[in-house]
Formats: C-alpha cells, sequence, structure tokens
C-alpha cells in the first residue's frame, strides 16, 4: 500500500477543514481515502461518520445505500480519523461530464421524494421549536437578511400560531451540493445500488431537518433548470402537504438553523450561499405562479 497526503486547502477558508490522503495498492489503483481531523475540531470526522451511519439507518437497507459504510474509523493522537472505500468523481469537464451530471441529476431528485416520503414526521413540541420557531425568529431580527426575507419569517411564525402552516421534519444532509457526491468506481461498488451515486460528508446532517434546503441547494449547484426544480418542488408541497408559499418559511427556517450553528464556516460565505438560495426559490416561486396563471 501507499498513500499520497493532501494538506487542507487554504481556498476553503474553513478553519476546521479536514486533512485527505489517497491510499493506493501496488498496481496504483485507488482504493481508499483517509479523512483526518485538526486540532481546531478534533471531534469532526467522528460526528461525519456517526451522522452518516444514523442516516443509514434512519433510511433503510434501499435509501440508504447511497452512504457508504467505512473501512475503519477511531482516535489517533486526539484526532478522530475514518477511512472511506474509494469511489470516484463526476468527469472534471467535457461531454462526458455533462453526461454524468444530468444523468446524476435525474437520479437525485427521484431519492429526495422517497426521503421526503420515508422520513416526513409532523414537527410538535421540541422539534417545532427548534427546527422552525427559534430559526425563524432569529432570521426575522438578522439584519443580514432583506427586509423581505425578514417579513416572510414573520409570516410564517404568525402562520405557525395560528396553525395555517403545520410543517414537517424530514432527513436532511444540509451540504448536498455536487461535490459532495461520489459515483461508483467498478462493477462491484454498483451492485446492489440503484441509485449509482454515494453521498458524503454527512457532518451537518439533521434527522429532524426541514425539507426543500437540500433539493434547491444541490439544483443549484448541478444547473438544473429552474422549470425542472419547481416540478420537484410542487411534487415535494404534495408529500408535506403544503402549498407553495409554504416553501418560503421551510427554506428560510433551514438557512436560520445553519446560521444558528456556524462553528468555523465563514460568515460571508454563508450569507453568501444564502442570498443565492433565496434567489433561486424566488426563481421557483415566480415560475411557478406563471404557470398557474397559464
Amino acid at each position: 500500500m501507499a498513500a499520497s497526503f493532501i494538506a487542507n486547502d487554504p481556498r476553503k477558508e474553513v478553519a476546521d477543514a479536514t486533512t485527505k490522503s489517497f491510499i493506493k495498492d501496488k498496481q496504483g489503483n485507488l482504493v481508499a481515502v483517509l479523512l483526518v481531523s485538526n486540532s481546531v475540531n478534533p471531534f469532526l470526522v467522528e460526528r461525519s461518520v456517526s451522522r452518516a451511519m444514523a442516516a443509514r439507518q434512519v433510511l433503510g437497507p434501499d435509501l440508504g445505500r447511497v452512504i457508504l459504510e467505512p473501512l475503519a474509523d477511531g482516535t489517533f493522537q486526539g484526532l478522530t480519523y475514518v477511512l472511506w472505500p474509494a469511489q470516484r468523481n463526476l468527469a472534471p469537464r467535457g461531454v462526458m461530464r455533462l453526461v454524468e451530471r444530468r444523468g446524476l441529476a435525474a437520479r437525485v431528485r427521484i431519492w429526495l421524494r422517497k426521503i421526503a416520503k420515508h422520513t416526513r414526521v409532523p414537527a410538535t413540541g421540541d422539534d417545532l421549536t427548534r427546527a422552525y420557531l427559534r430559526p425563524l425568529e432569529a432570521v426575522s431580527e438578522d439584519r443580514r437578511f432583506s427586509a423581505e426575507i425578514r417579513q416572510r419569517s414573520r409570516t410564517g411564525l404568525s402562520r405557525l400560531s395560528t396553525g395555517e402552516w403545520r410543517p414537517f421534519v424530514i432527513l436532511e444532509h444540509n451540504d448536498l451540493w455536487l461535490g459532495n457526491f461520489l459515483l461508483p468506481r467498478d462493477r462491484a461498488a454498483r451492485k446492489g445500488n440503484p441509485y449509482r451515486f454515494f453521498v458524503i460528508d454527512w457532518a451537518g446532517a439533521a434527522i429532524q431537518g426541514h425539507p426543500f434546503y437540500d433539493l434547491l441547494r444541490f439544483g443549484l449547484s448541478a444547473g438544473i433548470p429552474t422549470r425542472i426544480v419547481a416540478e420537484e418542488v410542487l411534487s415535494h408541497c404534495r408529500i408535506l402537504e403544503c402549498q407553495p408559499h409554504d416553501v418560503a418559511p421551510y427554506l428560510i427556517a433551514s438557512l436560520g438553523t445553519i446560521g444558528m450553528n456556524l462553528e468555523h464556516f465563514p460568515e460571508h460565505r454563508y450569507v453568501e450561499m444564502s442570498n443565492a438560495v433565496i434567489e433561486q426559490m424566488n426563481a421557483i416561486l415566480d415560475s411557478l405562479k406563471r404557470q398557474r396563471s397559464v
């Protein structure tokens, strides 16, 4: 066995970024990837593994097949580590990347719909307070967001109090962008995985999380046309027994929760990401309004 190491990437601007090592066999074939926490957050890798395995259990034997099982994990010199079986990234460029990205996008949309059906639970008691009341209250007073978004937060709070909006919680990855997807590296990896992809980096996942954020974040990163994402939003609305105007408080609550738990994630990147997702949400809601008016 041989290993090549990649230190923390300064372009990520994240103080607790992990160190990644690629493990190859004697023939030079990539067989595993080693992730090691750094001293800023020595238990980050342990948390990621724990949440990935919890998500795998909640999703069950079908949906959970997209989550890799570690070859080994533990603690060394105070830092947590995990050894994942190697898979492959999407093609880096050209026609092959376009073909793989389109195929992946179609399969991920199916998977996300199934997740919403399989994991949805009405938000009540502590879950309602944690997932919706507190983050909506936080965003309603957060000057980093526009006056329109702050007002939408207050509207969501009002509709919660009157019972007009009865939200659900579902499994949420919380960082579902194109870079956190891998494809099976060979026939053995494809066997038994009908979705033909793997999802990595579950450190921010929540078993009782929010709908819509993962869908919109993935759609934005994968370049899925607004019309298609809008169709998916309607499908999720039917699953969650809500109307399109409920997407706004759902999404704002998710962003508010992220903002309340940034840890070492740079604030300016959080604001940029939030604005991009909100802009996408507005485009989707406008698209749905036009469809209804036709």
